[in-house]
């Protein structure tokens, strides 16, 4: 017989023999736990926080905005409904010297910011006046023609 049969084996014959003898065995009474106590009285605008354990000020929820029709949103500032504004689609990019101009619906050259002295002419590509360049040198019985940007007969 195995010691931990013996054990029982002794346990039951105990209580059979309390049981023969009128005893009557009750389980022990379970050991005193955590009392339950109600949280203490908070003022008047104040309830209790367990996670605190401290009285904190009521706050009431923000109020919902008002519903506005489809299209439209609530404006808090203006009190009322308003119509919903897309914003404008963003710009196309540029080169250098280019901006995109909404009106035209393409890339404009900047304007330049100073007249550029004489002989000088604004460059957009770098963003200043730049020296004009000599005209070609043309072969004999020939000129330049800054027109058609070649040279032309005499």
């Amino acid at each position: 017989m195995k010691p931990s049969s013996r054990f029982w084996l002794i346990i039951c014959a105990l209580a059979a023999a309390a049981l023969l003898a009128g005893c009557i065995v009750e389980p022990a009474p379970p050991p005193p736990g955590p009392r339950h106590v109600p949280p203490p009285a908070c003022p008047p605008g104040y309830h209790w926080s367990h996670g605190q354990a401290a009285c904190v000020p009521n706050v009431a929820p923000a109020p919902l905005p008002p519903s506005c029709p489809p299209g439209t949103h609530w404006s808090g500032s203006q009190g009322t409904c308003v119509p919903n504004v897309a914003p404008p689609p963003p710009s196309p990019s540029c080169p250098p010297g280019y901006h995109w101009s909404h009106n035209r619906g393409l890339c404009a050259p900047n304007a330049p910011p100073v007249a550029c002295p004489r002989g000088a002419h604004w460059d957009p590509r770098v963003n200043r006046c730049v020296r004009n360049a000599p005209p070609p040198v043309c072969p004999p019985g020939f000129h330049w023609a800054p027109a058609q940007g070649r040279c032309v007969p005499n």
